[in-house]
């Protein structure tokens, strides 16, 4: 259960990186 939570979060925080690339002048100002 654990190791498949890591990796959820692992997956989030690529799409999360991915969003900030695509998008990192609104992410400057929040």
């Amino acid at each position: 259960m654990e190791e498949k939570l890591k990796q959820r979060i692992i997956e989030l925080e690529k799409k999360v990186a991915e969003l900030e690339g695509r998008v990192p002048a609104q992410r400057k100002f929040i």
